[in-house]
């Protein structure tokens, strides 16, 4: 396994989990990395949580038996994120859960409509 410090910060290693964060403008490139280099083969899932002062959206990745966790920090005031369905297309609906549950924009994704809610509900996880 190729060092993972060279993309980002390697904050917390379990038995079958790595955690690590990268600077949102990097996350793109990142992934496409971890693909192609790291042999990264899908996105499990995408989390976020909206701790009062910025989002933090974590991208749930299979890396070999174990999960690879990648943090990036989405600033309320600029509210975007590149999408990154065209290295991973199972993100496709996570990402659309994402901007529907906490009103992240999704910077390349073709289609954010709603999957859950009605219209007159809007980002209902943010703070």
């Amino acid at each position: 396994m190729k060092n993972l410090k060279k993309l980002g910060k390697v904050y917390k290693k379990e038995k079958e989990r790595i955690w690590m964060s990268v600077p949102r403008k990097d996350l793109l490139n990142v992934c496409e990395k971890l693909k192609y280099e790291y042999g990264v083969n899908r996105v499990i899932s995408i989390s976020g949580y909206d701790t009062g002062k910025v989002i933090e959206v974590v991208y749930h990745l299979e890396l070999g038996h174990g999960i690879l966790n990648v943090k990036t920090e989405v600033s309320k005031k600029i509210n975007l994120v590149d999408s990154i369905i065209t290295v991973f297309p199972s993100a496709n609906l996570f990402e659309r859960e994402l901007a529907e549950m906490l009103g992240i924009i999704v910077v390349g994704h073709p289609n954010l409509k709603k999957l859950f809610l009605p219209k007159e509900i809007d980002h209902p996880l943010r703070k």
